[in-house]
């Protein structure tokens, strides 16, 4: 099936919530994730989750980094990446996410998933979470995963 982005009432709680924070998800400060979300990057019949869990200002840095955990059946992995929509003149938008850092949390994903394996699910993921709304306003969701090589997947 592969991820889909789903769009949620943002007043109800996501039936997910319970076993995401039972598996450990936790926001980028290490407290729990909101009950409620106006979407979720989800493989449902995989049971893999893409959790957003904060990100910095531009204040802090000179990028505003975006950080993310991937549950892939109950494995996580820490993602870390620049997200950058860019509008264009016929008004569709076009959403890069600049992936700086992989983070392996749960290491039986490097027993369960081959690295190339593991790379197509995450930019799979990230396609999906481009697609910030549901119509045809949205034009491309492009990932690019910088400077990766072994010693970056940690």
């Amino acid at each position: 099936m592969g991820f889909v982005k789903e769009f949620r009432d943002f007043h109800q709680e996501m039936p997910e919530w319970q076993y995401l924070t039972s598996i450990g998800v936790r926001n980028m400060f290490g407290k729990e994730i909101p009950k409620e979300t106006a979407s979720i990057v989800l493989d449902r019949e995989n049971n893999y989750y893409l959790i957003p869990q904060g990100h910095t200002g531009r204040g802090h840095t000179d990028e505003d980094m975006s950080f993310f955990v991937l549950c892939l059946n109950g494995k996580k992995v820490q993602i870390e990446a620049i997200e950058n929509p860019k509008k264009n003149q016929d008004k569709t938008i076009d959403t890069w996410f600049d992936i700086r850092k992989i983070r392996i949390i749960d290491q039986e994903i490097n027993d369960i998933f081959s690295h190339e394996k593991l790379i197509a699910l995450i930019t799979d993921a990230f396609e999906k979470r481009a697609l910030i709304q549901e119509d045809e306003h949205c034009k491309n969701g492009n990932v690019r995963i910088t400077g990766l090589d072994e010693s970056k997947l940690v």
